[in-house]
């Protein structure tokens, strides 16, 4: 049996899923997810910080 192009990104991505929130309950997956969406700003906001401070320098 051969597999299609999309058939393989399926499998791929569930396999993907399942390595990352396999052991978890739904609570926890949505915790995790807004963690890494609070995570992911903060580190903007350092950035903006680290930018603004070197650009105001010179």
């Amino acid at each position: 049996m051969r597999r299609t192009l999309a058939q393989t990104s399926v499998c791929a991505t569930w396999h993907r899923w399942m390595a990352q929130y396999g052991g978890m309950k739904a609570d926890d997956a949505m915790r995790l997810k807004d963690l890494e969406r609070e995570y992911a700003r903060l580190k903007k906001v350092v950035a903006d910080q680290l930018w603004t401070s070197t650009c105001s320098r010179s």
